[in-house]
């Protein structure tokens, strides 16, 4: 559960950066992962969706808006 809560801030750019490593030969999930320092699980969640979906950050979600910033979540994370 706490990786999920690192996915959702991973931000965009290191979103690209780990879609443009993977494609490089012999990338390994592990080696991106130190790259963008996350973990493994979390590259390869984001090279899921971004096979499935062609995005880089997750859609907006149905529910109530979170009563947080961004800021003030990754303070608290």
């Amino acid at each position: 559960m706490l990786q999920q809560a690192k996915m959702r801030h991973l931000t965009q750019e290191k979103c690209l950066l780990v879609v443009k490593e993977a494609q490089k030969s012999n990338k390994k999930l592990s080696t991106i992962a130190c790259i963008v320092s996350c973990d493994r699980r979390t590259v390869s969640r984001v090279l899921a969706r971004f096979h499935e979906t062609g995005l880089l950050a997750d859609q907006e979600r149905p529910g109530r808006p979170t009563a947080l910033t961004d800021s003030q979540q990754k303070l608290l994370d």
